[in-house]
């Protein structure tokens, strides 16, 4: 958890967006289930899954990231996403010059 008024680096990828999305039971499911039972849930199947297991593994990650947000913003703490093609000061500023916008509002 992120300190009252603090700001949480939240490392994104494009990857969660290239398959198509889970049904919303399933989707709820990978928000809210504790990480070390995630693997149980019966539609995950890493091996059935191929090449696709990365992007639903981070289509898991962007899930778990919207359902702390309205928490986070409660306490007003920000979450600053970060891709890895962008993390870089330098490649940021080229990109997106101004301020980082606030991803949460509280």
């Amino acid at each position: 958890m992120i300190a009252p008024g603090g700001t949480g680096i939240v490392v994104s990828s494009m990857a969660g967006h290239m398959f198509p999305p889970f049904d919303p039971e399933q989707e709820h499911a990978l928000a809210h289930t504790p990480a070390d039972e995630l693997l149980s849930l019966p539609f995950l199947n890493p091996e059935g899954m191929g090449g696709a297991a990365y992007g639903y593994a981070k289509r898991g990650n962007h899930l778990r990231v919207q359902a702390e947000s309205r928490a986070w913003g409660e306490r007003r703490a920000d979450q600053r996403p970060s891709a890895p093609a962008s993390s870089s000061r330098r490649s940021r500023a080229t990109r997106c010059p101004g301020p980082a916008p606030r991803t949460t509002r509280g």
